[in-house]
């Protein structure tokens, strides 16, 4: 974690709601890892998802103001993986910020289909779809200052934004297993398929790195029923 820390010059900033069980998680891993983290109180909205956005605009503009080409944005439910001490993972990350190529490099999240491979082991450019645990350029600040909310979720946003995004894996950050209200109040306008998409997210997480195995497969099983009939 103090390699990160290194490269955005000690500039981490954490989104927090004032929840204390969250604040607490916030607090042991920060001293574990020997890292400060800069609280951010939260804006809170009744739509949840609004008040995330108007809290990530917020803070966009407050790290403007500061003279780091990165800065780590986390959210209040972030916690680091057991992959921060994986050296290789650390170093492809570092050699990827130096390199100035993206805007925005997720540590953690849900990737997209549309990923490729990079000249790093670790990183893939495209987007994944999360906001808790993110290396922002000034260019990624500017779009996030910049942003309105207009209803839909701003992680869902900031992957269709035209900034060039990677993504690191295995993860060095992921979400604790706390419950969320935005996630609460998103699911419950979705009804069944709510359920769904908690079932299908680690799913799909999964076969994002599987996929040419599963292609395989299904093209396998294609020809054997094709060839048994």
């Amino acid at each position: 974690m103090q390699v990160l820390s290194e490269l955005v010059d000690g500039n981490i900033f954490c989104i927090h709601a004032n929840r204390t069980d969250r604040r607490e998680l916030i607090q042991t891993w920060s001293r574990l890892h020997n890292v400060r983290v800069n609280i951010f109180p939260a804006i809170i909205d009744t739509d949840g998802r609004k008040g995330c956005a108007q809290s990530h605009i917020a803070l966009a503009k407050l790290l403007l103001q500061k003279n780091s080409p990165y800065v780590l944005v986390l959210e209040d439910d972030a916690i680091p993986t057991d992959q921060i001490l994986n050296v290789q993972l650390l170093s492809d990350t570092a050699a990827c910020l130096r390199s100035s190529k993206y805007d925005v490099v997720w540590l953690g999240g849900l990737p997209s289909w549309n990923s490729y491979i990079t000249e790093w082991k670790s990183v893939r450019e495209g987007p994944s779809w999360t906001t808790h645990a993110m290396i922002l350029s000034r260019k990624a600040l500017q779009w996030l200052a910049a942003f309105e909310y207009g209803g839909k979720p701003i992680d869902v946003e900031l992957a269709l934004a035209p900034l060039r995004m990677a993504w690191v894996w295995p993860s060095l950050m992921e979400q604790a297993d706390t419950v969320s209200n935005i996630r609460r109040s998103a699911l419950s306008q979705t009804g069944a398929f709510g359920s769904f998409l908690l079932w299908w997210t680690p799913t799909w997480r999964s076969l994002v790195f599987h996929k040419q195995i599963c292609l395989i497969l299904v093209l396998t099983l294609l020809m054997t029923v094709f060839i048994l009939k």
